[in-house]
């Protein structure tokens, strides 16, 4: 879930930001504004956010103001110091209305209340059919920067064979067989990798489908795979992975 702030205040702006985290660790603060203009130029400019979190009176003006201009349906939590906004706040899809400073639990209540929301818009859509729909709102990582030598190369996405975790680094396996450091995590490229394609079959390793050889039965009803220059035990399909990656293959 990405949730952007609209807070003046440096201080009430971080701590937002953690209760946010931890109430829950998948709210991901995709940005902080102090401004009704610089929120506008945020929103043009960045993905819709799925909840905004605003603050009434910002650095130049009022955040009413956001909403003459942005019509897209995005919920919103109003946190302010002032409790005579309530009626002109619930005009503009607002779930809550916080009063500083924000308490913990009603914050969490807030929350309870959005996910409430998105689980009603939800209930009559197919599981399958969401997830396509996410997917194809998603714009995933289509080629990776390497270098070579001196030089730089791009490396498209249906060449790499794997990304591996080793001494301490991530490489890009591609389909020669040559190997590449790259500056990501494998939590990192688990976002950014097209999920169709691409599966973490455990906490070393990320597979590409079109390159995955042999798979043999393995110890505790698990598979193993056939991949060049990975270690043996690095190509075991995980336990708590292997129902979901036999899904996957039979897409």
């Amino acid at each position: 879930m990405r949730v952007l702030i609209v807070e003046d205040e440096p201080l009430n702006a971080t701590r937002l930001t953690s209760l946010l985290q931890k109430l829950d660790s998948a709210i991901v603060v995709a940005g902080v504004c102090q401004s009704v203009s610089e929120t506008l130029q945020w929103l043009e400019e960045k993905p819709k956010p799925d909840l905004l979190l605003l603050d009434i009176h910002v650095a130049d003006g009022y955040v009413f103001e956001l909403f003459k201009t942005y019509k897209e349906d995005v919920p919103v939590i109003f946190v302010t110091a002032y409790d005579n906004y309530a009626v002109q706040a619930f005009k503009v899809n607002s779930l809550d209305y916080l009063l500083k400073p924000v308490q913990k639990d009603e914050l969490q209540h807030a929350l309870q209340k959005f996910k409430k929301r998105q689980s009603a818009e939800n209930k009559n859509v197919h599981p399958v059919l969401l997830e396509l729909a996410q997917q194809l709102g998603k714009n995933y990582k289509t080629r990776f920067m390497v270098k070579l030598g001196d030089q730089v190369a791009a490396i498209r996405a249906q060449e790499i064979r794997c990304f591996h975790h080793e001494d301490g680094l991530v490489f890009l396996h591609r389909g020669d067989n040559k190997k590449f450091p790259v500056d990501f995590s494998l939590e990192n490229l688990f976002e950014l990798l097209d999920p169709s394609v691409f599966f973490r079959i455990n906490r070393k390793t990320i597979v590409h489908i079109e390159h995955l050889g042999k798979m043999h039965v393995y110890f505790n009803s698990r598979l193993k795979l056939e991949l060049e220059n990975i270690p043996e035990d690095d190509c075991v399909v995980s336990r708590e992975r292997t129902a979901e990656f036999k899904k996957w293959l039979d897409r």
